[in-house]
């Protein structure tokens, strides 16, 4: 609760922004969808890559997924805001919130992983 405290405004934002912390499902914003998603055909393949990288059997910290980020950025040769935003949607539902890798560690490997694969199905279901 500590990370997304400071979002909060009143009960509906705990239920908006709260969810996808305390909740196996998360509800999705269309436009986070449309905009964070949907647009690069890659999407799809860019999310089960990372799902499966960060699903390894490594240490599941700060250091081991900025580790596999950094790779995925420069092999793919993608620019962090482009990335760290489909990522954030997929395991939020959110387009904004707390700080990505913070929230990554928040939400723990397995849900991490899940989520990720969740939404590359979705991106691979509307290309």
């Amino acid at each position: 609760m500590a990370l997304i405290r400071e979002r909060f405004t009143n009960l509906k934002d705990l239920v908006t922004y709260g969810r996808a912390y305390i909740s196996d499902t998360v509800a999705m914003d269309a436009t986070a969808v449309e905009q964070l998603l949907s647009p690069d055909s890659r999407t799809a393949a860019w999310l089960m890559d990372l799902a499966q990288r960060l699903d390894s059997p490594e240490p599941f910290g700060a250091k081991t997924v900025e580790a596999a980020l950094g790779a995925f950025l420069e092999e793919q040769q993608l620019k962090p805001g482009m990335l760290m935003g489909a990522v954030r949607t997929a395991v939020t539902g959110q387009r904004g919130g707390p700080d990505c890798m913070r929230v990554l560690m928040v939400l723990g490997q397995k849900r991490v992983a899940d989520r990720l694969t969740l939404a590359a199905n979705r991106c691979a279901a509307r290309h």
